[in-house]
């Protein structure tokens, strides 16, 4: 990281973390109730499997393992989409930086999806959706960088962020398609 992008950094940081915040006082004082599909994953945590007929494993499996170590009252469960949408905001934010956005941009980008009503409503229940922003940011931001670094060693963390998103959404497909047509029509082949 350029010492010039450490305030822009801090500021990446600082918006994820008064993301995490907002998330945590809102389902602490303001929740009106556990959700109906919540309910349905927690009850998934008791039988794990690693098929399900309507979903992939990896965030049943992300839930039994908090489950285990801090219960499941519905502040607790939520504290998961509380802090994996902190991180998909700061993935936002290196990538709007990495795209070469400045301060206004990255804010702009920032704010956009903070305040977009269908991630406000998917981020703060728990569900798969929640996991397959984080993973959906992750590999376009390591799509941008293999093709601006042409680093090869970037291609094996792009294969695990998409083999881990396929574990957790098969939506995931919709990506890797859009992955596969970009190293086909373009010079990455």
């Amino acid at each position: 990281m350029k010492a010039e992008n450490q305030p822009i950094l801090t500021l990446i940081i600082s918006l994820a973390l008064l993301n995490l915040i907002i998330h945590l006082i809102t389902t602490g004082f303001f929740a009106y109730g556990i959700f109906r599909d919540e309910l349905y994953y927690l009850a998934c945590t008791n039988q794990l499997n690693l098929g399900y007929v309507d979903h992939p494993p990896l965030s049943i499996y992300v839930l039994a393992i908090w489950k285990w170590l801090f219960g499941d009252s519905m502040f607790t469960i939520r504290i998961i989409p509380a802090i994996v949408s902190s991180l998909s905001l700061f993935m936002l934010g290196i990538f709007t930086l990495r795209l070469g956005g400045g301060k206004a941009a990255i804010i702009i980008s920032m704010l956009a999806y903070m305040l977009t009503p269908i991630y406000l409503g998917m981020n703060t229940i728990f569900s798969m959706n929640t996991l397959d922003f984080l993973f959906w940011i992750t590999s376009a931001y390591l799509l941008l960088r293999i093709v601006q670094e042409d680093d090869k060693k970037l291609w094996i963390w792009l294969g695990v962020i998409i083999g881990l998103g396929l574990l957790n959404k098969t939506s995931m497909l919709w990506l890797s398609s859009g992955v596969f047509l970009a190293i086909l029509f373009t010079p990455l082949r």
